[in-house]
């Protein structure tokens, strides 16, 4: 959309997508918990954590079966350096709804008066100020929702393992004709 008021102009460009499905790879290999040495998403403190029913924290209560509860349960597994449940493995809780808007560029404008820029040899003169990616609206946990083509392979889509997100820039233009 272009909008104009004499010797202004505004451009916004707005694009998005609703309905699609992203994979969050990086959501799965960030809560996975199977590494004391790994970072982990703030989503593990909704975990399953196991604690004793008597409440009786000694050495090897775990062990007890029938002194064992569950507690946390949020859709998370409990963290196992082990992972004998292969807790990791890719499951539809690494599905997210990617739908986006997303104000793309927004250009300010201005032309000077030909009249004005004639006396100094001008034909033409314009000075603008453009940003683009100034924000996202959406409810995608990950870095970006627009993933484009995997980082892994131009024949994977849908699959969020990393990518970069679409940085935010401000330019300055200026434009002159002689």
């Amino acid at each position: 959309n272009t909008f104009t008021y004499k010797n202004f102009d505004l451009n916004i460009f707005i694009n998005g997508s609703v309905g699609n499905k992203v994979g969050n790879y990086v959501k799965m290999k960030l809560t996975h918990m199977n590494s004391p040495w790994s970072n982990q998403l703030t989503d593990i403190n909704d975990r399953t954590r196991l604690q004793p029913i008597n409440g009786n924290y000694s050495d090897y209560w775990y062990t007890d079966i029938t002194n064992v509860t569950t507690t946390g349960v949020r859709g998370l597994p409990r963290a196992s350096i082990n992972d004998p449940n292969d807790n990791d493995v890719w499951s539809s809780r690494y599905i997210e709804d990617g739908s986006y808007v997303r104000l793309k560029t927004l250009t300010l404008g201005y032309t000077f008066d030909k009249k004005l820029i004639q006396k100094i040899g001008l034909s033409n003169l314009r000075l603008s100020f453009t940003i683009t990616n100034l924000f996202t609206i959406t409810g995608y946990d990950g870095y970006d929702p627009e993933i484009g083509a995997s980082t892994a392979s131009n024949n994977v889509f849908g699959l969020d393992n990393g990518r970069y997100p679409s940085p935010t820039s401000y330019t300055l233009n200026l434009n002159v004709s002689f």
